[in-house]
């Protein structure tokens, strides 16, 4: 069932002003929808599963943020999603993205704090991601960013005292990607990226060993 069961199965359009948070399950699995607008003078956090599985929601807009949080499952399997609005996202929740296929391209993640386990997972058509300031980078969160490119983290592993890998941040998702040993274990990484910069921390033994594609590497 969807979040408000008042709304018509076959709704394809929505404005609605829910200032501060969007309810959790708002419009959950309703397939119908293209276009959601919100209205609100000032978003700060998309609820859990407010989106999910909104397969052919393809244009999402806020009026007016500083920054907000996406919590789990947000937008899970919304494939015909392309873009985000401009505002910066100050956490990104486990799965909070997991699937955009369509999805090209982030808002700023600059002061993000936190980016869940498999927050972009699936995100195939995202080429660059800017984390600099995070303090937890999860795993599996870029798992299968196959047209990953660019990228910049804080740290090796999921937090600055980390001990492991590098390619904890994308898992065993095989597809356009080649396998890599770091740290006596194997991960897949995106045949694509070649910028790498990594920042604010030491790299530990063979944690970013075995990076074929990379051809910059800025630490």
């Amino acid at each position: 069932g969807y979040g408000c069961p008042c709304i018509p199965k076959a709704l394809k359009e929505i404005e609605f002003d829910t200032t501060g948070k969007t309810p959790d399950y708002l419009l959950y699995g309703l397939t119908s929808i293209t276009k959601v607008t919100d209205k609100s003078a000032s978003t700060t956090e998309v609820g859990q599963h407010a989106f999910d599985g909104c397969t052919n929601l393809s244009s999402y807009t806020i009026q007016k943020s500083a920054g907000y949080i996406v919590d789990e499952y947000a937008f899970q399997n919304c494939i015909s999603l392309t873009s985000l609005p401009k505002f910066p996202l100050t956490e990104v929740k486990d799965h909070a993205f997991d699937g955009c296929s369509s999805l090209s391209a982030t808002p700023s993640l600059e002061n993000a704090a936190y980016i869940g386990d498999d927050a972009f997972h699936g995100c195939s058509s995202i080429t660059s991601i800017k984390v600099p300031n995070a303090s937890y980078f999860g795993y599996s969160a870029l798992a299968g960013c196959d047209s990953l490119s660019e990228l910049e983290i804080p740290f090796v592993g999921t937090t600055i005292d980390s001990s492991e890998a590098f390619g904890v941040l994308f898992g065993t998702s095989t597809r356009n990607s080649y396998s890599v040993a770091q740290l006596s274990k194997t991960y897949y990484i995106p045949s694509k990226l070649t910028k790498l910069t990594i920042g604010g921390s030491s790299i530990k033994g063979d944690s970013c060993s075995n990076l074929t594609s990379v051809t910059d590497l800025t630490v």
